[in-house]
């Protein structure tokens, strides 16, 4: 199975399967709050061109948003309001880490992934 991963302040998952364009990164703007997100090669450090935030609600496919319980609050703030903005998206608080997850608790970031992606999409 492909996966497209974007990295945003935390990790959100997608099965490229299901997604029609091409690969998103993206980043909160911590001076603003906004997020911000590009297609891949278009660009990223260059600056944000379009915010996302109130775009969530296109995003039609199963996502996965993974935080360390020992982020800092503005992260799982964010991590709050993108999963508000996506329609049944699952977020999953990791207890023992921080904002790496992926290299603080890999076995149960593996687990969680593997998990979400054994899961068909519902039709």
């Amino acid at each position: 199975m492909n996966l497209a991963v974007a990295a945003v302040v935390l990790t959100l998952a997608v099965p490229a399967s299901s997604s029609p364009g091409p690969p998103v990164s993206g980043f909160v703007d911590t001076g603003t709050g906004r997020l911000y997100y590009e297609a891949a090669g278009e660009g990223l450090l260059r600056g944000p061109k379009v915010p996302a935030l109130g775009r969530l609600g296109e995003i039609k496919v199963p996502t996965l948003l993974i935080v360390g319980a020992g982020d800092i609050p503005d992260v799982h703030a964010h991590a709050g309001a993108i999963q508000a903005g996506i329609a049944g998206s699952r977020r999953v608080v990791v207890r023992d880490a921080g904002h790496l997850v992926h290299m603080e608790q890999p076995a149960e970031f593996n687990r969680l992934v593997l998990e979400f992606l054994s899961v068909p999409p519902a039709p």
